[in-house]
């Protein structure tokens, strides 16, 4: 969090928050700090992804789990297959 970020800063690139990377890495301790500490998990990348679509993605079903109870919104992009 050094040089003024915030736990909800997004890389300009890709639109993504660390709980993305989090998620990415299956950290599901990591994931849950994260959502213990306020990170918004409703936000969609560039691609319109939320981190829901990337833990179904990678295969990771405890942090689906997490998320779902994280009070996500499952339909945050409709276009998802």
């Amino acid at each position: 969090m050094d040089h003024g970020a915030t736990i909800d800063s997004v890389h300009p690139a890709n639109g993504q928050n660390v709980l993305y990377r989090a998620v990415e890495l299956q950290s599901l301790e990591s994931c849950q700090n994260l959502m213990k500490a306020g990170i918004s998990v409703d936000i969609q990348d560039t691609m319109g992804d939320t981190v829901l679509h990337v833990a179904a993605k990678t295969d990771a079903p405890n942090i689906l789990e997490q998320l779902v109870q994280n009070s996500i919104k499952v339909s945050s992009n409709e276009n998802f297959h």
